[in-house]
This record gives C-alpha cells, structure tokens and sequence, in this order.
C-alpha cells in the first residue's frame, strides 16, 4: 500500500493525528511508527530535486532544511550529504503535481516496498516537492516574502515527516510549529527549520544524544 503523507495549504495528513503533550510547552505529533536507525550520522540525497525549480536553487534549500535539522540541541538527528543515492535513507525529489496547492509531500519504504507508516517501521523516506507548486504565492498579509526560505521550509517539513512527525492537529494560522499543516509559520515568523515542539517530538522519538 502506497502511503503517501501529503502537504497542502490547506490540507490534512493521510491517516490518524495522535497529538502528543510533552509538556505545557512543547506539542508535537507522532506519524506512529519511525526509521529502522537512529538518524545519527546517517546520510541523505538532495540529487531528485531540480538544482533550478521556478527560478530558485532548491538543491540548496535542501540542504539548507537538514543543516537546520542537523543544529537541533540535544537530538539523534545528523545527518550528511551524500551523492550516493544507494547510501541515503532521505532522498529528497521534485516532482509535479497539477494542485499547485500542494507543497509537498513524503512516501515511505521498508526496502523495496512502499509501507504505512502508521504501522510499520521505514528504512527511508522520499520527499517530494512539487515543481508546480504556488511557492511564490504569498498572503497579503505575510509578513515574510522569500519563495527560497518557503522553499526551505516547505522541505524541512517534509523532512520532519520522514523522521516521524505528523501534522499538528491544528489548522492555526497563528502558531510558530514548522510541522502544522499550512505553510502560515513562514508567512507569518520565517520559520524555516525545526522548532522547538519539533525537537521535543524526535527527542521522544529517538531519544536524546545525552
């Protein structure tokens, strides 16, 4: 079964939230199952994404994403760039979809086979960016305008699936979680890497490094 966790301006992520409480002050949504390995010095693959996607360098902001991932305190998340695409367990790809509404998306494999990640552990993760996307349509009320850091975000929050995460079981257009379900925490703060919330959930996910 092809399960596919998909991001929309407005959508909703395939299957059940479990929102998880940490404490008063982190929220964070679990997918349900996680990677096979600790993302600990493990490597992942920006070479399926167009170096030149509607004018900005999104290879770049892929790296960008996992540099900002990488930065988080305290988390079994490090990973390096490899172009061996054999060696990757997160394979980042552009690819299009006729809903320029939809960023993103992330499809997850046990091997060779696609699986649900709700049941079953995944071995690696693709994320997709849509090549058609709407990533220089803006709000007018954004405060935050770049199509390259809603391009950074946008595969940093895919990348936040491919570690775990679920959508926040919220539609707010207010809060500053990277892991909500519209694109409104760049708009609204720049938020373009993990937050805090997003910290506490691979933390529990994963366990802290010490």
């Amino acid at each position: 079964m092809n399960m596919k966790v998909k991001k929309k301006i407005v959508g909703i992520l395939v299957g059940a939230v479990t929102l998880s409480v940490a404490s008063s002050a982190f929220a964070y949504a679990k997918i349900g199952q996680r990677l096979t390995q600790d993302p600990y010095h493990l490597y992942y693959w920006v070479g399926g994404v167009t170096t030149n996607l509607g004018g900005y360098n999104a290879q770049n902001n892929a790296n960008l994403a996992m540099n900002a991932w990488n930065s988080t305190p305290n988390t079994k998340v490090y990973m390096y760039q490899t172009t061996d695409q054999k060696a990757s367990v997160m394979d980042f790809h552009s690819e299009y979809h006729a809903d320029v509404n939809e960023l993103g998306w992330t499809a997850f494999y046990d091997g060779n086979s696609p699986c649900d990640p709700r049941v079953t552990k995944w071995s690696w993760a693709q994320m997709h960016i849509n090549s058609n996307s709407a990533i220089s349509w803006f709000n007018s009320s954004a405060t935050y305008h770049d199509p390259n850091g809603k391009q950074q975000h946008v595969l940093a929050h895919e990348a936040g699936h491919g570690f775990g995460l679920d959508h926040i079981g919220t539609y707010s257009w207010t809060a500053n979680r990277l892991m909500l379900q519209t694109s409104s925490s760049y708009d609204n703060y720049g938020t373009k890497g993990p937050t805090d919330d997003e910290v506490a959930g691979v933390q529990e996910i994963y366990g802290k490094l010490y």
